[in-house]
């Protein structure tokens, strides 16, 4: 006999919600962040780092995405001195953008910005990241399709089961705070 597994259910992590749909939104999930489950807690993909330094041949924005967190497979804007205007880079792409001195003109420190448009979610990672909403059910958004994908979430006023929730292992402080913030109480 063949054992099939449900998973987790659409909404299943909600104790109770504000009337009628005061506790929900539609938002959408940023290209690229791949599998999300039910329950899958949420912030806003919005980013800035602003960063500073000596610039290597062998720096690469690609070196800057990994230690900040950047999702693989999303554009992000860059901008600098000496940095053409409305240059763009995909995170972990085939084409990951030297920032040598060569390239940026400049043989001093180069400072660049690297920034997304607020709106589109990502997932959670911890503090000092805002979590803003719960995926009520779940979606896989690849690098590879055109566009944001729409998605229904829990944005506030509403009670979940902790144990329900998907977010990074040992955050569960964290995450309590963070979502009581956006108006969501987590319960045991």
């Amino acid at each position: 006999m063949t054992i099939l597994d449900q998973g987790r259910p659409a909404a299943g992590f909600i104790l109770s919600e504000g009337n009628g749909n005061i506790s929900r939104e539609n938002m959408v999930v940023a290209r690229g962040v791949g599998a999300c489950s039910p329950g899958q807690v949420m912030r806003d993909g919005a980013i800035n780092i602003v960063t500073t330094g000596d610039t290597h041949t062998s720096t690469t924005l690609d070196d800057i995405a990994d230690i900040a967190g950047l999702i693989e497979g999303v554009t992000y804007a860059v901008a600098g001195a000496d940095i053409p205007a409305d240059t763009t880079f995909v995170a972990n792409g085939t084409d990951s953008v030297v920032l040598s001195h060569a390239a940026t003109g400049t043989t001093n420190d180069l400072a660049i910005t690297i920034t997304k448009a607020a709106g589109e979610l990502v997932k959670w990672r911890g503090t000092p990241d805002a979590a803003t909403a719960i995926l009520i059910d779940g979606v896989h958004v690849a690098a590879s399709v055109a566009a944001a994908v729409p998605v229904a979430v829990v944005a506030r006023e509403a009670e979940v089961k902790g144990a329900s929730l998907v977010y990074p292992d040992g955050k569960d402080a964290e995450v309590r705070a963070a979502l009581a913030a956006a108006g969501i109480i987590v319960r045991d």
